[in-house]
């Protein structure tokens, strides 16, 4: 259901792309191990924009009392995962099924 959601967003959307979405994916693991500061300079190698990686880091430690500690909220992380979980099955399924 999340992966659903994520790609009818992809299609209705402005945005074909789900870069962003593995970006967000790939800094709620770095997260785990890495402080705000250290994830902002990590994001660095991906996102060269200060502002988009503040963005970033901030989506991921949101709701964390010290955003300097380890930990991440992970809840986007599904929407990813199931995105892809679909688009690695998308010969097999029935789309219209799907959204019925």
């Amino acid at each position: 259901e999340d992966g659903l959601a994520t790609l009818n967003t992809l299609l209705f959307g402005t945005s074909k792309s789900l870069v962003s979405s593995a970006i967000s994916y790939y800094a709620q693991w770095r997260a785990t191990e890495l402080g705000f500061s250290e994830l902002f300079q990590d994001l660095r190698q991906f996102v060269p924009s200060p502002q988009s990686r503040w963005a970033f880091c901030f989506r991921v430690k949101r709701g964390l009392r010290d955003t300097s500690l380890v930990g991440a909220l992970a809840k986007d992380r599904a929407y990813f995962e199931g995105a892809v979980r679909i688009l690695e099955r998308r010969g097999e399924l029935d789309f219209h099924v799907l959204h019925s």
